[in-house]
């Protein structure tokens, strides 16, 4: 099964092309990063599959579901699709604990706060607000706050750029602790879908300004072993 699937997607903001024709697929429980360099468009990508900004032509489907297809789109709300922005994106006037309910729409909210919390390490921590929190801290606030409404699938606009080395080294081991928290036949939550069973982690190499097609597929020690680009290779 494909839990994402992007064909043809182009993208202008005036006359800046930002994203051209790009074609590129998900399947379930699959890890998938686009890599490529400073504003070539990847996070462009990504806020389209939120359903942030609209595409100007081609399709993005949601499993089954034709979420956009540059003239009809479906809301961010209805997408079932958790973000983490580059720069996490707190309410400064919310409390942690506000921050994370934001999202949850139905049942028990307050147990589905606490169930996050505790899942990033942060249980205790919910009555503190954004300015009161260390990096490391805010950026496991924002991913419990995309997990709360149980997405179907969970997008990481490189969540760990504004951490300091230290920290940045040993975040990527929160993703990794979350994803074996949730039942292989639970609900399917945001990292159930990319990698709870079995991850095949991929990482298409994203060419040239703007962004136009993921040209290096690969595990990444095929990447490094078997580049097919020098760009890849460096």
């Amino acid at each position: 099964m494909t839990t994402l699937r992007l064909h043809d997607v182009t993208k202008r903001f005036g006359q800046t092309l930002a994203v051209d024709a790009v074609s590129v697929e998900l399947a379930d429980h699959e890890l998938l990063a686009l890599v490529g360099p400073s504003g070539c468009g990847k996070s462009t990508v990504l806020r389209m599959v939120a359903g942030l900004h609209g595409t100007d032509h081609g399709t993005i489907h949601l499993g089954e579901d034709l979420v956009d297809d540059g003239r009809r789109t479906v809301p961010p709300e209805r997408r079932g699709v958790g973000l983490v922005f580059q720069e996490h994106a707190l309410f400064p006037h919310l409390t942690v604990a506000d921050n994370v309910r934001f999202g949850v729409r139905d049942g028990d909210r307050e147990a589905r706060v606490e169930e996050m919390l505790t899942l990033v390490g942060l249980a205790d921590h919910g009555r503190r607000y954004p300015h009161e929190l260390s990096g490391g801290e805010r950026q496991r606030v924002a991913l419990a706050r995309a997990l709360a409404p149980r997405p179907r699938l969970l997008l990481l606009d490189e969540p760990f750029a504004s951490l300091d080395p230290n920290l940045r080294r040993g975040s990527p081991g929160v993703l990794l602790d979350i994803r074996e928290c949730f039942p292989p036949d639970g609900e399917q939550l945001g990292l159930d879908e990319l990698g709870q069973r079995k991850p095949r982690p991929r990482s298409p190499h994203v060419d040239g300004r703007p962004i136009r097609s993921a040209q290096a597929g690969g595990v990444p020690r095929e990447r490094r072993d078997q580049p097919v680009m020098d760009r890849v290779a460096s």
